[in-house]
């Protein structure tokens, strides 16, 4: 058969579904895709080390190849030139790989000086020397051992090829040992010599001590004994034991009737087969076998001397076995056995008259049971017939029989099925060639029904006519079984269209936009053979159509990716089905692949762009808003198309290296500089049609002045906001001095005023906060130190203990080189606390005493601190001028500064620091970020105001609590869809949907929450595989951090060092300690405390005495009391009895915005929450509004008020908050496809 039928009708009614997959290309039938060129084909040779290797060589070299690593002791597996596969496998091993690597059975024996052992086993064996060091024999296989001991002492053993003999062990009694053939066992034979040898009292019962490994264990099997796994699969077997006298006396070289021609016939191994023989049971216990010789035999004054005692063990993987009536087994014997009737009426030599069958069990036929029975191409089962009763020829049957033991009796079970009869003779002396030789049955039937019964076993027997003598035949005891099978070629795998991967068939079917696509499958054969890929096209509507149906192509190796392109176009927007198979060598065909695909090559239509609200600004189209750090949101729409997959965006490019799924079609903006901007956007359908452009056009503005101070006011006592109408004047002290400001000075404007600090008495001082530290902000001064001796702060805002920011000089060691130790500085903590270390920007632009610049602080929009610096220490001021920008810093963890701006000193420990020896002559505020080119021009001209908007927007600040993506001061609602893996974000909680990464089909419960990277907003962190990777902002890709495979996830996030900077905390149960590993996981674990045998769950992480700092809580599980640990570092200290609420029910967060901790829970039982005000109170009530528990809320500031919020996420979709948790709900947003799967904390 060289291919299936080819034609419409062959292909109309499939309907299979295929396998998905993908990959690179080898050429097929039809226009072809250009291959990559191919390695140097291997030379031919005899042996190739994997199936899919051997299989190739064999066609390419039109021979046999063995497969190596297929190979065993007993089997061999061969690739045939045809495709097809061989297995021959033997009762005798051929091969043994003890050495680590294959190497020729020998079962010669070796003094080794410490034990004699065998040349080259399959099973491992030693046996003593006499000197009483080694036991008698141990034997292994597959890392099992069993040691056989003697009764009695040995002494040195004469070695003879693979004969020991220990002589006289008992007076007149010699130990014979021999290693069986295929060196997998070996059998003990006691020699005794005479009536009197066997009369000592040793003799009268022989116990063996026996002593396993571990793994297997000494059990009673028939008479005999076998140590076995633990599931009852046998390593080694001892059939029952035996002992034979010496009473044969068919002479060696004559051929005999019922024996055939004894040739190097050797009692101590077995009996010849006319002498008496007894079978001897064995007593066995786990770690002894007891023989008790037959007192009968010993006695008979007619047995022959000298008797022969036999207990044997193996390993053989195969077995064989004669099973006889009257006379018993002969269990892995040796030589040949007899098949048929042996009647002493006809032949002496017959010991009795008696029945034998010979049965052959073959073990590693696996690869035949794991293919179906029709790829079974013939069996043949061989052995060796070496004698038959005379040279007539007579019928022979091969049977498949049922499984069996050493102790299966005649005639081997009640399952015979013929096989195959011979009618044959094989004696020595005949003619015709019936001779003795190696004789073949037809076992194909046998091997087709191991296939069907997926088992790597099978066994045979040989039975002939039993009414006669005449029917006797012996048979050897190596016979073999070779299996040909050759399984079809399997499904074709990774079908796909190349540029539209996946194979489906409906609805959800790939769509390409090629013409002529090119269509691409995997096709292998299971056992290594060459396939033809074959394809066909019809249509998906109507399977009947026939769109194409090329020839089979070109055989390739199995496994390779075969590709073939449709040779003619392909209507557009027409629906196709694609069949393929593979054909191997010898006509077999595999079963189908189906999939489809949609053509579709007309592009979508141009998107429509709005302005959305939910962030800071609306950037209106071709108008101007917002400002740097200011951020927006546009969404995007189709023009009429209905097919738009996703839409491709760029910022001031036509990279369009941004995209957002058509699904949740909102873009995110945050700007990075002022003046016009583009957002460039393309529809994109599923077949990859990319439409035209659309362009919409806006414009940020520049950062909005807040408050300005001109400070040219003649006398003290009022300072006037020029900016906002006295909204925030400064109130002056009456000590401060007025003096000539930077322009007087200078000559150019001589009503230029400046205020002069010059006692800690001057001060300037609005009578309300002026900048909220919380989002992007910026503040400028026009300064002149006249002593730079110490640190000197210009602007700042109080908090209760410390400055919200300070802009001013420092004398600090920290200093960049070229300033000497005092420099230009811009300052912020992390917290009103006074162990708050300041975050510091530090100026390289060296300052002199007497000198004025132009000094300004900003915090970007992006989370940095920023400093500038314009040095107008030159009397030309009208000369080219240079802003310096020192290298910018992350900003710490913002919070609302409350107290009024100051200028001439900060604040440190709840009182006025850093006083200011110099003059002020300008200082401004701006809403937002400050851009270059307001700073160039103030530089320029100093005294200035650049360009603002008139009426500027409300700052906003920093969240208290929650997940604010954006460092807007508003805690966002964050959703992983499993359904396609992107994240998407709601900002405010208020804002659609807007895409912002995509992490694959990851929970988000799977995910942690946390300002990792200081810049004032929130990360993403997990972990994964044991590693911990951040998202920044949840915008980026994932960066590793670092990980710990015995915390596992097991870890929880917190701000313990009060740096800005989420820590990773894990408290380990098993040995109580807590570790920290600071600075964002990039730190090695700290032990910071030791809270005995809890794991991390049992803690929950926030900050409960208002340091900036995160503090561990526990419930005490054994009193119910509330327990914190400030920092982590600290003992315990109880701070409120609790109220027997389990932890799992209680939840953190500051909902009265006082910057400590209160303890929120929800009673389902009557409806009510409760508030805990820093852990400290009793519960205050509130009405949730419904039986609720604990879990299905969450706290964090939805409204930027610096007060956690109450958050529920309702059933049906909608979003609900109690601000503070003392308001009614307000429903803010819904969103049903995310119901109970959102994060806003």
């Amino acid at each position: 058969m060289s291919g299936r039928v080819r034609g419409r009708l062959a292909w109309a009614a499939v309907t299979a579904v295929a396998v998905v997959g993908s990959g690179g290309a080898v050429a097929l039938a039809g226009p072809r895709v250009e291959a990559a060129p191919r390695a140097a084909a291997p030379a031919c040779a005899e042996v190739a080390s994997d199936v899919a290797a051997a299989a190739a060589l064999a066609v390419r070299c039109d021979t046999e190849v063995e497969v190596v690593d297929a190979r065993t002791e007993w089997a061999t597996t061969f690739a045939l030139s045809d495709g097809s596969m061989r297995l021959d496998i033997s009762t005798g091993a051929v091969r043994t790989d003890v050495s680590g690597e294959w190497a020729a059975v020998s079962a010669t024996l070796e003094d080794t000086g410490a034990a004699v052992t065998v040349a080259s086993p399959v099973t491992p064996m030693r046996f003593s020397d006499g000197s009483g060091d080694e036991p008698f024999a141990t034997i292994e296989r597959d890392g099992h051992t069993l040691t056989f001991e003697m009764p009695f002492e040995l002494p040195a053993p004469d070695v003879d090829g693979s004969q020991l003999i220990y002589a006289d062990v008992l007076p007149g009694v010699d130990l014979v040992v021999t290693v069986n053939e295929d060196a997998t066992g070996f059998s003990e034979v006691l020699r005794v010599e005479s009536p009197e040898a066997a009369a000592h009292p040793d003799l009268a019962d022989l116990t063996f001590p026996v002593t396993t490994s571990d793994s297997i264990e000494v059990q009673a099997q028939d008479g005999g004994f076998v140590a076995a796994e633990a599931d009852g699969a046998p390593v080694f077997t001892s059939p029952v034991p035996v002992m034979w006298d010496s009473s044969s006396d068919v002479a060696e070289g004559t051929t005999d009737r019922a024996l055939g021609t004894l040739e190097d016939a050797d009692p101590t191994v077995a009996p010849v087969g006319d002498e008496t023989v007894a079978e001897i049971p064995a007593e066995v216990a786990p770690d002894a076998v007891t023989v008790t010789p037959d007192a009968g035999m010993l006695a008979d004054p007619g047995t022959e001397w000298p008797v022969y005692i036999d207990p044997g063990v193996s390993g053989s993987l195969n077995q064989r076995s004669a099973v006889r009536t009257v006379v018993g087994n002969a269990y892995n014997f040796a030589g040949d056995e007899g098949v048929g009737l042996c009647s002493r009426a006809t032949s002496t030599t017959c010991s009795h008259t008696f029945y034998s069958r010979v049965l052959y069990q073959f073990v590693g036929l696996d690869a035949v049971g794991a293919v179906e029975p029709g790829d079974v191409r013939g069996a043949t089962f061989s052995v060796a017939g070496t004698h038959s009763y005379d040279c007539t020829p007579r019928p022979v049957t091969l049977h498949a029989v049922a499984d069996f033991t050493s102790g299966t009796p005649y005639p081997g079970g009640s399952y015979w099925k013929p096989l195959q009869t011979h009618t044959i003779a094989h004696r020595n002396g005949c003619t015709n060639g019936q001779v003795p030789r190696r004789i073949e049955f037809d076992a194909t039937v046998a091997a087709q029904d191991i296939a069907a019964a997926n088992q790597g076993h099978g066994s045979f027997g040989i039975a002939v006519d039993e009414s006669s003598m005449a029917y006797w035949k012996r048979y050897g005891w190596d016979a073999g079984l070779s299996v040909t099978y050759n399984r079809a070629p399997s499904a074709p795998s990774a079908m796909g269209l190349v540029g539209a991967d996946g194979c489906v068939v409906g609805a959800d079917r790939p769509v390409t936009r090629d013409r002529r696509p090119v269509l691409k499958a995997v096709f292998s054969d299971p056992d290594g053979g060459n396939v033809h890929g074959n394809v066909a096209l019809v249509s998906a509507v109507n399977p009947a159509v026939v769109v194409w149906d090329p020839a089979p192509n070109p055989a390739q190796g199995s496994g390779a990716l075969q590709s073939v392109q449709v040779p003619m176009d392909l209507n557009d927007g027409g629906l196709y089905r694609w069949i393929a198979h593979g054909i191997d060598g010898d006509g077999r065909v595999g079963p189908d692949g189906v999939c489809e695909f949609a053509v579709d090559y007309t592009p979508p239509a141009m998107p429509v762009v709005t302005a959305i609200a939910g962030r800071d600004v609306v950037y209106a189209e071709d108008a101007t808003a917002g400002g740097l750090g200011q951020g927006g949101l546009f969404r995007v729409s189709s023009g009429g198309s209905t097919d738009d997959l996703q839409y491709r965006y760029a910022f001031n490019s036509t990279d369009l290296n941004g995209s957002v799924p058509a699904t949740t079609p909102v873009i995110t903006f945050t700007p990075t500089q002022v003046g016009p901007q583009v957002l460039n956007v393309v529809a994109q359908d599923r077949a990859g049609n990319l439409g035209p452009m659309r362009t919409y056009r806006f414009t940020v503005e520049l950062a909005a002045l807040g408050s300005a101070w001109r400070l040219d006011e003649t006398t003290a006592g009022t300072a006037k906001d020029v900016a906002t109408g006295s909204a925030n004047n400064l109130t002056v002290s009456p000590s401060t001095t007025v003096v000539n400001g930077l322009l007087a000075e200078r000559g150019i404007e001589l009503t230029d005023r400046a205020l002069r600090f010059d006692s800690p008495l001057d001060t300037a001082t609005s009578a309300r906060p002026v900048v909220a530290g919380g989002g992007a902000f910026s503040v400028s001064a026009l300064v002149r130190l006249d002593a730079i001796t110490g640190s000197a702060t210009v602007v700042s805002q109080d908090g209760t203990r410390v400055s919200g920011f300070e802009l001013g000089h420092r004398t600090d060691p920290a200093c960049p080189p070229a300033t000497g130790g005092h420099c230009w500085t811009f300052a912020m903590r992390g917290a009103d606390a006074d162990s708050a270390a300041p975050v510091v920007v530090r100026s390289a632009q060296p300052l002199t005493a007497g000198a004025w610049a132009q000094i300004t602080g900003v915090r970007g929009g992006d989370g940095q601190l920023r400093l500038y610096v314009c040095d107008l220490s030159t009397p030309d001021v009208t000369r080219s001028l240079v802003v310096r920008e020192a290298t910018p810093t992350a900003a710490p963890r913002p919070w609302l500064a409350a107290g009024p701006l100051q200028l001439g000193h900060g604040r440190e420990a709840g009182a006025a620091a850093r006083h200011l020896t110099g003059a002020i002559g300008d200082v401004r505020t701006y809403t937002g970020e400050v851009s270059l080119a307001q700073l160039r021009a103030s530089c320029q001209s100093p005294g200035t105001m650049p360009a603002g908007p008139t009426n500027p927007p409300s700052p906003t600040r920093r969240n208290a609590g929650g997940n604010d993506f954006d460092g807007d001061g508003r805690a966002d609602v964050f959703w992983s869809s499993m359904q396609d893996g992107w994240w998407r974000v709601s900002y405010g909680g208020v804002a659609p949907w807007a895409a912002v990464n995509y992490a694959g089909a990851i929970p988000t419960s799977s995910y942690q929450f946390g300002d990792l990277d200081g810049d004032g907003r929130d990360d993403v962190f997990l972990v994964w595989n044991n590693s911990w990777l951040m998202s920044s902002g949840g915008t980026t890709g994932w960066q590793r951090l670092g990980g710990d495979p015995n915390a596992g996830t097991n870890i929880t996030l917190g701000d313990f060092d009060g740096d800005g900077k989420d820590d990773v905390f894990w408290a380990w149960a098993h040995d109580g300690n807590w570790r920290i590993s600071y600075d964002r996981g990039a730190t090695d674990w700290k032990i910071v405390n030791n809270a005995g045998p809890y794991g991390t769950e049992q803690f929950r992480i926030a900050d409960f005495n208002g340091d900036g700092k995160d503090d561990v809580f526990m419930v005490d599980p054994h009193n119910g009391a509330w327990m914190v640990s400030d920092s982590g570092t600290t003992a315990w200290r109880a701070i409120n009895a609790g109220g027997g609420v389990p932890i799992a029910q209680l939840k953190l967060g500051d909902l009265n915005g006082d910057g400590k901790a209160d303890v929120f829970y929800a009673d389902p039982a009557d409806g009510h929450g409760r508030v805990s005000y820093g852990g400290t109170t009793s519960w205050q009530i509130f009405d949730n509004g419904g039986a609720l528990r604990t879990d299905a809320f969450q706290l964090a500031d939805m409204d930027g008020d610096g007060k956690d919020d109450v958050f529920l996420s309702h059933p049906n979709g909608e979003w609900w908050v109690s601000s503070g948790s003392t308001t009614g709900w307000k429903r803010i947003n819904s969103a049903g496809e995310a119901t109970g799967q959102v994060r806003v904390r």
